[in-house]
């Protein structure tokens, strides 16, 4: 696939964000605050997540946040060499030759539920967890350059998924549930979901300036509409590309980048654990807006997901347990919505 502008790393400065589109009005809100167990941050994240699901988190006023800012600035870095890596070589390692979606994923995916049938533009290198802790006896065999910053990952992954499980310790009073249940389906040394994955969409100089004069037919797609499957998301990003559909007017609106924060959404894993009480709201990426649909656009993401074996239903008070039927375990639920996205997964 064709490369759009490249750059070395994280640039300054790039192309404003164009101020004319539609605008995701979600909430920001500070780590440091969430951390301190402020009770008015508190109250926003309960808010953000009971309504849209999504919200800015301000990683701008504690040094942990600005940690993990820097690793994710770091791996924004990474990902420009990881993804020039020849395609047989990346194809070796292709999600279809190993377990579940780990390992890499080119683009091309035609979803099952896309009316129009348009091919995906974005490819991912899907880390998972349990390889870069050393923890699953049959680790997918990453390239050299992820092995490399190894001791980099295994920072990321612990500082990420301590914010998956902060974010779960503040909701669960509020739905009746014990932090430490929450806690329990979520550990990091137990297997699961949980993965990093850089992203990467190519830039098209003729696609500039162009995101209000193209069909919902010819929006270029590199990630399609989707919830996501597992408890908490957390993504870093540099340019716009991504869109949360309204949930009134079912219009999409854009989310634009602010430095210093990440964007933080819930995933169907804690719809089913609050009893529907909070929201996974839906997403996808598009090519991003403006001028800076001519440059190539990257992202680092970090998947918090029950552990595989965790049956997905109701933790809250009262609440009636799922017939056999309907119990779905976190594995198999991530394995089933991976196949309705059209990927080819190895379930072994």
């Amino acid at each position: 696939m064709a490369h759009g502008i490249a750059r070395a790393s994280t640039p300054d400065v790039l192309p404003a964000f164009p101020n004319h589109l539609p605008q995701a009005l979600i909430q920001r809100i500070s780590l440091a605050s969430l951390i301190e167990r402020d009770p008015a941050a508190q109250s926003e994240l309960w808010e953000a997540c009971r309504t849209h699901g999504f919200f800015y988190l301000d990683c701008t006023t504690c040094e942990f946040g600005k940690s993990i800012v820097a690793m994710a600035n770091e791996l924004e870095a990474l990902s420009h060499q990881a993804f020039r890596i020849p395609l047989e070589k990346k194809q070796e390692v292709a999600v279809a030759r190993y377990r579940s979606l780990f390992g890499y994923k080119a683009a091309g995916i035609v979803a099952q539920h896309d009316p129009y049938k348009r091919r995906d533009r974005g490819e991912f290198w899907n880390l998972s967890k349990d390889d870069i802790l050393g923890q699953h006896e049959n680790p997918v065999p990453y390239p050299p350059i992820f092995q490399d910053v190894r001791p980099m990952l295994i920072d990321f992954i612990h500082k990420a998924h301590s914010i998956g499980m902060l974010i779960l310790e503040t909701l669960a009073p509020r739905l009746g549930i014990k932090p430490e249940e929450l806690a329990s389906k979520h550990k990091i040394q137990r297997e699961s979901g949980d993965h990093v994955r850089l992203v990467f969409g190519p830039g098209d100089a003729e696609a500039a300036n162009t995101e209000l004069t193209r069909s919902e037919a010819e929006t270029r797609i590199n990630t399609f509409a989707h919830t996501d499957f597992g408890s908490v998301t957390l993504l870093f990003n540099w340019m716009g590309g991504l869109q949360i559909e309204n949930r009134e007017t079912k219009a999409w609106e854009w989310v634009r980048p602010i430095p210093g924060c990440g964007i933080l959404n819930l995933g169907d894993a804690m719809v089913e654990f609050s009893g529907g009480k909070v929201s996974s709201g839906k997403h996808r990426v598009v090519a991003a807006p403006g001028e800076q649909a001519a440059y190539n656009r990257y992202s680092v993401v970090y998947f918090v997901r029950p552990e595989n074996d965790v049956v997905l239903e109701s933790l809250t008070p009262g609440a009636a347990p799922k017939t056999e039927s309907e119990r779905w375990r976190a594995g198999e639920w991530i394995n089933l919505r991976s196949k309705q996205f059209g990927h080819t997964i190895n379930t072994v």
